[in-house]
């Protein structure tokens, strides 16, 4: 537990692990936070945010963005180096040390860039939710999806103090396994 104690940046995190399929998806929920950084949170953010935790409005955030988007081949080369720093994760240990790994990447590189990163990994993760593939095979991906969106929310959380990231997927999150799957996921506390 304490690795993922590192992870959500609190001394007190309530963790479920529930088999999905071929995946686990890790649930978390933070009580009593008080790491340095959650004081600091939702400073002034030069770069846009959706308007609401949904798909339409993270397509509508990407497509009004035109101009400030980022080239679809850097966006390439942000998916690429999540990949190549995040690996494959199936456990809590590997949960904090791809955390500790994107945080020195995101400290060294372009933030405009993982911003738009973020949010075109979610809109790629709602086409392929939306698309007409098995239910295990869209499953899978959203948990493969989720472990780095969750992992790159927390990292951008830590540095650049803006909580939005991190609330906005798990308010997707919980989105996504109500309408999609027909899970009952609650937020516990944050």
């Amino acid at each position: 537990m304490r690795g993922l104690e590192q992870i959500f940046g609190t001394s007190r995190a309530n963790v479920r692990l529930a088999s999905i399929t071929s995946g686990y998806i890790l649930l978390a929920s933070i009580q009593a936070c008080s790491s340095p950084a959650s004081k600091k949170l939702n400073s002034i953010e030069p770069f846009p945010h959706p308007q609401q935790a949904d798909a339409l409005s993270t397509l509508t955030l990407i497509q009004d963005a035109g101009y400030e988007l980022t080239d679809s081949h850097q966006i390439k080369k942000c998916k690429e180096k999540l990949r190549q720093t995040i690996g494959e994760i199936n456990d809590a240990s590997k949960m904090v040390k791809a955390l500790e790994r994107l945080q020195a990447v995101l400290a060294k590189n372009d933030r405009k860039l993982f911003h738009w990163c973020f949010y075109q990994q979610v809109a790629a993760l709602d086409d392929k939710l939306a698309s007409k593939e098995g239910m295990e095979n869209r499953s899978a991906y959203l948990n493969k999806s989720m472990g780095t969106l969750w992992i790159l929310a927390k990292a951008l959380e830590h540095n650049f103090a803006d909580s939005r990231y991190y609330n906005y997927l798990q308010k997707r999150y919980i989105q996504m396994s109500r309408d999609l799957f027909g899970r009952s996921v609650e937020k516990i506390a944050r």
